[in-house]
């Protein structure tokens, strides 16, 4: 197991990425869709897997990836000579993004082994292999000692931790008193859906391999019991929606020749499940069964 290459404190004994099933499911599901985000999704310009805010500025899916990037820089706060933890980094590049405009120290983690290779070859010329660090983590099982960063940002990552509470108990660990947590990602709008809704809703979650989603209302009353103070969410997902339907639009295109390719035996289940889900997911937020928004939170004192 990799542990990150900066200063920061390791605690004595590695905590490994790949001790339970869903972990490892996590990991089997980004290394088979990776054709799919590096092909159909991410660009040069930013290296993001995640989703992309639009506002009346934005002109292009690029401009929209790093503006989801700037706005969790701009609620965190985040200042030169931070110690900044990106809690399920996909390659990184929203790491670099960081690092690269203010001069912060970010350490990277995942459950994806092959994601940080990716992210370390993207770092190659960059000139930031001393303020960007790659280790292979549980976002939820850290390996560093408490009270480390000043900094602690989840992009559609959260949605991972079987046990949200347990994810922001880990996150107010390592945070140093005062550090600020942002976190980005998808939100059940109800504990209590039709069985029809229900359904829609699980097989999108599960052909992306997410245990479930938490309510706005749950994940602030976890925050507030773990010790976060100034804790506040914002639901964004009218200036996400372009973003979300731009994904179902090329799945729709892509499907017929995925679902060829699966037939034929190139294309594993995963990888035409990933497919099916990126449609259910417009499906489920026309039916307003989950929402899109920012959790952020401050270490008391």
């Amino acid at each position: 197991m990799d542990t990150a290459s900066s200063n920061l404190p390791i605690l004595d004994g590695e905590r490994t990425c790949a001790a339970s099933y869903a972990l490892g499911s996590i990991e089997k599901y980004y290394d088979q869709c990776w054709s799919d985000y590096h092909y159909f999704w991410h660009d040069t310009a930013s290296y993001a897997l995640h989703f992309g805010f639009w506002d009346e500025d934005t002109r292009s899916h690029s401009e929209s990836l790093n503006n989801t990037n700037r706005m969790m820089a701009e609620y965190a706060g985040i200042k030169t000579g931070d110690r900044v933890l990106d809690a399920g980094c996909g390659v990184g590049g929203t790491a670099v993004w960081v690092a690269s405009r203010y001069e912060a120290s970010v350490s990277c983690v995942t459950v994806t082994r092959s994601e940080i290779a990716r992210g370390r070859r993207l770092l190659k010329g960059m000139r930031l292999n001393e303020s960007v660090t790659f280790s292979c983590q549980d976002h939820s099982h850290l390996a560093f000692r408490s009270d480390c960063f000043d900094v602690v940002y989840s992009i559609e990552s959260m949605c991972y931790a079987p046990d949200k509470a347990v994810f922001l108990q880990e996150a107010f660990r390592v945070l140093k008193p005062g550090g600020r947590l942002v976190v980005l990602d998808g939100f059940r709008t109800n504990r209590l859906f039709s069985s029809q809704e229900n359904s829609l809703f699980q097989n999108w979650l599960r052909a992306w391999v997410i245990s479930d989603l938490s309510t706005a209302s749950s994940l602030l009353g976890f925050a507030q019991a773990t010790g976060f103070r100034d804790c506040l969410f914002r639901e964004i997902t009218p200036h996400v929606r372009p973003s979300l339907r731009r994904l179902k639009r090329l799945a729709g295109v892509f499907r017929p020749l995925s679902t060829l390719l699966y037939v034929l035996g190139m294309r594993s289940s995963s990888q035409h499940a990933n497919v099916t889900a990126a449609i259910l997911q417009w499906e489920a937020v026309k039916l307003h069964l989950w929402a899109y928004g920012i959790l952020y939170g401050v270490k008391g004192s």
